[in-house]
């Protein structure tokens, strides 16, 4: 499982997207997880947890030192609510917030 948390605060109907893609370097296998929230919303701090099966997905070379990939992304938009505004972080954004990404990995021997 993966934790990303952050703070989002939309309009009605402008949307927040928090998209992650996990795969190891050199392999075309991956593993895509994403959330999607529609506003309202008057300000909230927010959890998301991606928690699938990667390495069903994809596995590290067998025997080989590798880097694990995990590209993520956060997304506002606007198209169904053109004066609408929006706006997601996953960041500190006051002392009180808290930028935390929590990995729970498995090994398996070769």
């Amino acid at each position: 499982t993966v934790d990303y948390r952050g703070y989002y605060q939309l309009d009605a109907k402008v949307t927040a997207t928090q998209k992650a893609i996990y795969h190891f370097q050199g392999q075309l296998q991956q593993a895509t997880a994403r959330s999607t929230i529609t506003g309202p919303i008057s300000g909230k701090e927010y959890l998301y947890r991606d928690q699938f099966d990667l390495f069903a997905a994809t596995l590290s070379p067998c025997g080989a030192d590798t880097i694990l990939s995990i590209n993520s992304a956060v997304q506002v938009n606007n198209s169904a609510s053109k004066k609408g505004a929006g706006y997601i972080s996953t960041d500190s954004i006051d002392t009180h917030l808290d930028l935390k990404q929590t990995f729970a990995l498995t090994w398996f021997k070769c």
